[in-house]
C-alpha cells in the first residue's frame, strides 16, 4: 500500500498559497466595493461612462492600420473588463448610467 504523504512537503507553500489567494480575494472584494460606491454617485457614473467611451466599448475598433487596430482593441479589452466589473458591482447603477445624459 502506497501512501500519498510527501515527507519533503512542509506545508509552508500550501499555507503561503492559501494566504496569497485570500489576499487576492480580499483585494478583489475591496475593488468591487470601491467601484460600487463610485457608481452610486452621478459624478462617479459620469466618470466611468467617459472611461468606457474612451475605451470604445460601445463601438468597433477597426482601422486600416494594423498596429493602431491592435492598440484600440487592447484599450477596448480593458474597457470591457471595467464594464464587467461594473455589472458585478452594481448592475442597476450601470443601467441608470446609460439613461443619464452626458
Amino acid at each position: 500500500m502506497q501512501s500519498d504523504h510527501d515527507p519533503f512537503d512542509t506545508g509552508v507553500e500550501s499555507t503561503q498559497d492559501k494566504l496569497e489567494e485570500l489576499r487576492k480575494k480580499n483585494l478583489r472584494a475591496q475593488y468591487i466595493d470601491d467601484l460600487r460606491i463610485t457608481m452610486q454617485t452621478r459624478p462617479g457614473r459620469r466618470l466611468l461612462h467617459t472611461m468606457l467611451k474612451q475605451a470604445r466599448v460601445f463601438g468597433g475598433g477597426f482601422v486600416e492600420n494594423e498596429r493602431a487596430m491592435y492598440f484600440k482593441e487592447g484599450a477596448r479589452n480593458s474597457g470591457l473588463r471595467l464594464l464587467n466589473d461594473m455589472m458585478e458591482a452594481d448592475n442597476s447603477a450601470y443601467i441608470q448610467m446609460l439613461t443619464e445624459e452626458d
